[in-house]
């Protein structure tokens, strides 16, 4: 009777906490005034949710979590003898010299650099392999067969992963947006041989390595721009994987299941992995050098500190936002060092490797960086609210303190996921990060992971979330910036995943039922929030267009219409001044027309069109009166009106006229 009493108000209270959560998170969607009332209710929810753990831990209701086990020595011993990995390393290291000495030199094209430096990385990694543990074939079909169902589960979440992030991406997000026409343009600047050099900088600071890494897909599937977003939308597939390895690891097979599911099916990440730029390219390096890391660490085995160090060094050659690895890696090594000195115990010859192995990889672009170091703080210098100076203007026009816009920043970085919304182009959603049910899971789980940060494996996704949301977020203007927190949506996915099992867990406990009552619930709630995120995406947010702004919009349909019309028609765009033909999405679009702004209004009918080709005369909505002075030297042509899909108000009108009449009106 006791029992079944306390059951009771175990019950009670954890139906009181979520209760508070979700009126907290009702005031916050409700948006201000009810901004600290909301903060209030779920302070006091978190609370309870805390004290209710610690109940659960007590009376065994706990996630099976793999024990941190360090080994003493080598589990499995290397290839190589001693003096031949020495020779490998050696080996590597006059690769990596080579390579720079050449570059230093300046030659033309950087292809046999490129060459020499990749086998560089491969000496550096073939010389810390080791024997594998498992006798042949027959070991991994055993293992395989063991785990299938496992298996099947990921596979299958990776084949959705894939769709959902690869089907129809010219038409998901419809508007073409200005960055990626930016950097497809840069990538086909190495097809065509304008761009050689993969160890420099060029648009906006954007490591070339990054664009090679595009003209690759264009190379083999040809360019348009679903191979624009092909590439991204694979790295975003490969993430959900590599993300699975890692919690698994750390937390067991049950929650990274469960955590690579909602990650799957996130319209954040979905999002970023839909569009041809590199920001999504940040968490799978953070997720492949914390895997490679944290297995090291506890079988120090140097294979796994080169890998790691390998991914440390390849993630600066993408999205600036990637440099926070190196942040979380020292941070990560200081904490556990200072928490557990025995995992860093004899592992000083590892740590070298991990940072060798860095250094080989990153050396080309750290050559480039140390000659130009404006370079490589382009973009903390133009984002950072301190480089930039916006955080001191921002004290002299308020005439706040320092330490109050400072937690104003934090404070917007942090609800991003509940309560404020992108501030960008970049995504434009109309909601936070997550959708409002997904926000009172995460936001409580962060909550009990940032309490439990000393135990239960969740210290790297804290250091990860952490520093990524201060350096991210709150440490640069404008937060929340989507597209520069990314980097959190998997680590958010995982403290959502787990407040999330842990509340269906502990209601299970206290209505006395087996870990498969729960696990039924889990899986219907996946469901559940994966078809709210999905259609919210897909249907609601998409159709509107708001990726990519309005010119963005403009851009893209001027961009298919200037495609279709062909290179036997040249533009005379009168956008200036609120936008330029150079606007990048519509040069990669409409790759080989001809485009020509006419910067002022003008006053009679134009006298600065060549009459080598048909001409079309494009026209935002408030330079339309041109139109006239045109049809005046111009008539006969053909006029059409380009209306935005949803509110049909007037994007552009295009103005075709045939070469004929142009060599007639201009007396050929």
């Amino acid at each position: 009777m006791t029992q079944a009493i306390r059951r009771r108000w175990f019950g009670v209270g954890l139906a009181g906490c979520l209760a508070l959560a979700l009126w907290g998170q009702y005031l916050l969607a409700r948006q201000r005034p009810a901004f600290a009332d909301g903060v209030v209710l779920y302070a006091i929810s978190a609370v309870l949710f805390l004290v209710l753990n610690g109940i659960a831990d007590r009376a065994g209701i706990g996630l099976a979590v793999p024990s941190f086990e360090v080994r003493e020595g080598p589990a499995h011993p290397p290839v190589w003898p001693r003096p031949v990995r020495i020779g490998l390393v050696a080996a590597s290291l006059l690769c990596a010299g080579g390579a720079l000495r050449i570059i230093i030199s300046r030659p033309p094209t950087y292809w046999g650099v490129f060459y020499l430096w990749l086998v560089s990385v491969a000496l550096f990694v073939v010389a810390h392999v080791h024997r594998p543990s498992f006798a042949g074939w027959a070991e991994w079909k055993r293992r395989a067969y063991a785990n299938r169902w496992e298996i099947a589960a990921v596979a299958l979440m990776l084949v959705g992963g894939a769709l959902l992030r690869g089907v129809n991406l010219a038409g998901v997000p419809a508007n073409v947006g200005g960055d990626e026409g930016s950097q497809g343009l840069e990538a086909i600047d190495f097809l065509t041989g304008a761009k050689t050099n993969m160890f420099e900088t060029g648009w906006l600071g954007v490591p070339t390595m990054s664009f090679l890494w595009q003209a690759l897909w264009f190379k083999m599937f040809g360019i348009s721009v679903t191979t624009l977003r092909l590439p991204w939308a694979f790295v975003g597939t490969v993430t959900l994987l590599v993300f699975y390895l890692l919690v698994r690891r750390l937390l067991g097979k049950r929650l990274a299941l469960i955590t690579t599911f909602f990650l799957t099916t996130y319209h954040y990440h979905i999002h970023y992995s839909r569009l041809g730029s590199n920001q999504v390219a940040d968490a799978l390096f953070m997720a492949l050098v914390l895997y490679f890391l944290t297995r090291g660490l506890s079988t120090r085995q140097p294979l796994d500190f080169a890998l790691a160090g390998v991914s440390l060094g390849a993630s600066i050659y993408f999205y600036a936002g990637a440099r926070l690895t190196f942040v979380v890696v020292a941070a990560y090594l200081v904490v556990v060092g200072l928490l557990d000195e025995r995992k860093l115990r004899g592992q000083a010859s590892n740590l070298m490797i991990l940072a060798g192995a860095a250094f080989v990889v990153a050396l080309p672009l750290g050559y480039f960086y140390y000659k130009h170091p404006d370079d490589f703080n382009a973009r903390l210098n133009m984002v950072g609210i301190i480089q930039s100076g916006w955080l001191e203007r921002e004290v002299q026009i308020t005439g706040r303190p320092a330490i109050r816009i400072l937690a104003d920043q934090f404070q917007r970085a942090f609800f991003a996921f509940n309560y404020y919304h992108d501030r960008t182009v970049w995504y434009g959603a109309t909601i936070p990060l997550m959708d409002f049910a997904s926000s009172i899971f995460f936001l409580l789980g962060l909550v009990l992971a940032t309490f439990r940060w000393r135990r239960d494996g969740y210290l790297p996704f804290l250091v990860w979330f952490w520093l990524g949301l201060i350096l991210g977020g709150m440490m640069t203007e404008s937060p929340p910036s989507s597209q520069r927190l990314i980097t959190l949506a998997p680590s958010a996915s995982l403290f959502a995943s787990l407040a999330l099992t842990r509340t269906w867990d502990m209601l299970g406990a206290a209505m006395g039922k087996a870990r498969a009552w729960s696990d039924r619930f889990i899986a219907i709630s996946l469901v559940c929030l994966a078809l709210i995120g999905t259609v919210y995406y897909f249907h609601r947010l998409m159709p509107k267009r708001l990726y990519g702004s309005l010119n963005g919009e403009v851009a893209t349909e001027m961009g298919y219409y200037l495609r279709d019309l062909g290179p036997d028609y040249r533009c005379y765009f009168f956008g200036p001044g609120r936008m330029y033909y150079g606007f990048s999405t519509i040069p990669f679009i409409a790759r080989g027309v001809e485009g020509l702004d006419v910067l002022q209004p003008i006053s009679g009918p134009p006298d600065f069109v060549l009459p080598d080709k048909g001409a079309v005369f494009v026209f935002l909505p408030e330079r339309l009166w041109e139109w006239n002075f045109v049809k005046q030297k111009y008539p006969g042509g053909t006029i059409r009106d380009f209306a935005h899909a949803r509110s049909q108000d007037l994007l552009f009108t295009a103005y075709v006229v045939p070469r004929s009449v142009v060599e007639a009106a201009s007396g050929q």
